[in-house]
């Protein structure tokens, strides 16, 4: 998918009332571009994801 398509849905569930599903979607797009950290990064969005689908 691509990051402006990711941006997007991120914020549509956000309006819609998922915002943390939108922050972990906008997190891990946010991932594969820094120059350090991605794993941690993208390894917190996938907790956050997790979290929100277990809600």
């Amino acid at each position: 998918m691509s990051d402006a398509l990711t941006a997007v849905l991120a914020l549509a569930l956000a309006d819609a009332g998922r915002a943390r599903e939108g922050v972990a979607e906008a997190v891990a797009a946010l991932a594969r571009h820094l120059p350090r950290y991605q794993r941690s990064m993208g390894n917190y969005a996938r907790a956050l994801g997790d979290a929100a689908r277990a809600e």
